[in-house]
């Protein structure tokens, strides 16, 4: 077991260093610029206009980016009919002296790092900061039909804008300081992030008679924050999700979802409840109180967190309480399981620093974040079945500390996840080292150290995306001795290609790796394949096994069309997990395939999650064939990314 030991370790050094080795190739990527006539071309403090159509090639170790406004046309004619449309006369003089040309609606991809427009201002004194909204849905165009006008006008007038408080409240900068190009990019996508928010941006204004100064204009753009999530699994079987992401401007969620399930005795059940405060005041804290009665298992409690957003938001931490009942089912791998009754109380408290770590360089965004948590257990419902289970269940305080180093920047992009929206994209490393206690009531403490490792860029000359984490942690009888006790060994890989053109169409591909194995754990602990996404739909707990590798890949095409302001993709895909004992040649154990295609649709406008048509076809499951079809709302996808969280074991799950 040592020598087994020993390799994981010098494994886990070689997967450092090869992860160091790509990022020590991103420092001098270089940008292939396609500049059209009138494009203004921003590079470190200064700024040309592209006189005609050329092709220019500079490197990212410059500041650089480029500001086209393509949207100006389009929102000066759209701004200027709906004031003229308010008269008769206005309007007819309108139209004799505007024409609009004809509009491409499909969505441009772009790239740049996120901070970059804003180096043109760095150091720039702040003088006023003004805050605005547009309209959800700004023009109603001709070829609209009168019903869907009056639904946007209804829907406008209907609809509460964000309120302005809010959205100051949460702003990292205020009137007087120095403009901060990274502070302003991570506020900017701090809003981006909030669901209910479709688009934001942040303009600069230098300010006439006195170039020391700026002015900031925040114009953010909401989604209609009333929803539905309608998921049908099989003709008797369906839940119903209903949402306000955005009660009456406040930032506040409330949701609920009701299930129906003709199979069961109690046909409807609810299945979640939720009211969240995304952020309480200027304290970028966050709140919520919660219900779950999902997979036999009920879940209902509080929590309140505050994340880092260095160098603004240095103390973070959260304190939660949550009351669980459940099932633990018990079986080894090659016996018939039993559901035991399983209920109990589980308390959590965290709180840590960062710090600037700037040894070498002091414009360097690296951080080093120390972290502690408490979390206590307090079983008061558990299987009797040994010794060894009332030891599992012995109630129990957990101390665990962390030390982290990080460096997080963002990519600015679009038609990775989304359809056209802004989505970021993390690149950096974040280096994770975990210790603990484990302090049980009756029986002798253990002590618990682990690592993890995550990193991400663009390699290839942006042909390619990778983000890879790893992670090893355990459990030890003894301070840093003997053998693995309930460990974990972790690795999986994000990537995704570039985005192709062809014709009126993108395309682009994803492939996702996740390997998990047990090291040392007892007959009773087992890893399955009942989550949904490992296999998409496949779900059954009777597949079980020490050590578990899922493959997916998926090809997404984004189609130019429009129906009503909805946007669609079609994508195929190709899933197959292995799973099997921990001990054994993962490839060599029994796999399982699914493979199929189907459709998205999205609306931007609308807080509605993406709705997602997907046929399945299982070749062998348990020796027969099988075919899956499913409608349901596909959850908004992001990357991990680098942020630090509380410190926690690497589960086996």
């Amino acid at each position: 077991m040592n020598k087994n030991r020993y390799a994981l370790v010098v494994f886990c050094i070689a997967l450092l260093s090869l992860f160091s080795s790509l990022s020590a190739d991103q420092k001098w990527n270089e940008f292939i610029l396609e500049l059209r006539a009138g494009d203004i071309l921003h590079v470190g403090d200064s700024c040309w206009i592209v006189p005609h159509d050329t092709t220019f090639i500079i490197t990212d170790s410059i500041p650089f980016f480029v500001q086209k406004d393509t949207m100006n046309t389009t929102e000066f004619y759209d701004i200027v009919k709906s004031e003229a449309y308010k008269s008769n006369f206005t309007k007819q003089l309108f139209n004799l002296a505007f024409k609009k040309g004809k509009e491409n609606r499909n969505p441009l991809y772009r790239l740049e790092k996120s901070e970059f427009k804003f180096y043109p201002y760095k150091n720039k004194i702040i003088r006023n900061i003004y805050i605005e909204n547009i309209p959800i849905f700004q023009s109603y165009t001709d070829t609209d039909i009168k019903i869907i006008q009056w639904a946007k006008k209804t829907a406008d007038k209907l609809h509460i804008n964000t309120r302005k408080r809010f959205i100051r409240d949460i702003l990292l900068f205020k009137e007087g300081e120095l403009l901060d190009p990274a502070l302003i990019a991570e506020n900017e996508k701090i809003l981006y992030e909030l669901p209910f928010i479709n688009e934001v941006y942040f303009k600069i204004y230098h300010c006439y008679n006195e170039p020391e100064y700026v002015d900031v204009v925040v114009i953010t753009k909401d989604k209609f924050p009333l929803g539905v999530n309608p998921g049908i699994s099989s003709m008797d079987s369906y839940h119903l999700e209903i949402y306000d992401l955005n009660i009456v401007g406040l930032g506040h969620k409330v949701s609920a979802s009701v299930a129906y399930d003709g199979k069961n005795k109690e046909k409807f059940s609810l299945q979640e409840a939720l009211y969240k405060l995304y952020f309480i005041g200027n304290t970028f804290i966050s709140g919520k109180l919660f219900y779950s009665n999902q997979e036999h298992e009920e879940r209902y409690g509080f929590l309140f967190h505050r994340d880092f957003i260095p160098p603004k938001i240095n103390i973070a931490g959260g304190v939660g309480l949550e009351s669980v009942n459940t099932s633990y089912t018990y079986g080894p791998v090659d016996s018939t399981l039993t559901e035991n009754p399983l209920e109990y109380l589980k308390g959590d408290l965290c709180v840590g620093v960062a710090e600037p770590l700037r040894i070498f360089n002091k414009s360097s965004s690296d951080y080093l974040v120390e972290l502690i948590r408490f979390t206590h257990y307090d079983y008061y419902k558990y299987p009797s079945i040994g010794s060894l289970f009332n030891s599992l269940f012995d109630d129990k305080t957990e101390l665990l500390l962390s030390l982290n180093h990080q460096r997080s920047k963002y990519y600015r992009s679009n038609l990775i996840y989304d359809f056209g929206e802004i989505e970021y994209i993390p690149y950096g490393h974040l280096i994770e080292i975990v210790g603990g206690v484990e302090y049980p009531v009756l029986y002798d403490e253990r002590y618990y150290a682990g690592i993890r490792f995550s990193q991400g860029n663009f390699i290839f000359e942006r042909a390619l995306y990778y983000y890879l984490q790893f992670g090893l942690g355990s459990y030890f009888e003894k301070l840093l001795l003997g053998d693995f006790d309930e460990g974990v060994f972790s690795l999986n890989a994000h990537f995704f290609t570039k985005h192709y053109k062809i014709g009126n169409y993108g395309l682009r591909n994803f492939i996702e790796f996740d390997y998990i194995k047990g090291l040392n754990q007892p007959d009773y602990r087992y890893i399955d394949l009942h989550n949904m996404q490992d296999i998409r739909g496949f779900n059954d707990t009777k597949v079980r096994g020490g050590q578990r590798l899922v493959i997916n890949f998926e090809s997404v095409a984004y189609t130019p069309w429009d129906l009503v302001g909805f946007r669609f993709a079609l994508f195929g895909f190709f899933d197959i997990g292995f799973i099997g004992k921990a001990n054994s040649n993962i490839f060599t154990d029994k796999s399982y395939v699914g493979f199929g295609a189907g459709v998205r649709m999205r609306n931007e406008n609308l807080v509605f999650k993406t709705v997602q048509l997907q046929i399945t076809y299982y070749p062998d499951i348990d020796g027969k064939d099988k075919i899956s079809i499913s409608l349901s709302g596909k959850p908004n996808l992001n990357l991990p990314g680098f942020g630090v969280k509380c410190p926690e074991i690497i589960k086996f799950e």
